[in-house]
């Protein structure tokens, strides 16, 4: 049960990771690592971890 528990959320990971909607852009240079997405509205998110 734990094997397949493990397997499906790596699954779900990759999947995720693969199939991201928005392109986002980075400044070198950036300690905090901010990743710059625009919206098909034009609204500009930033997230940093």
């Amino acid at each position: 049960m734990k094997r397949l528990l493990l397997l499906t959320t790596v699954v779900m990971a990759l999947l995720a990771s693969s199939c991201s909607k928005y392109k986002y852009e980075t400044v070198s240079g950036d300690p905090m690592k901010t990743r710059i997405y625009t919206l098909p509205n034009g609204l500009k998110v930033y997230m940093s971890v």
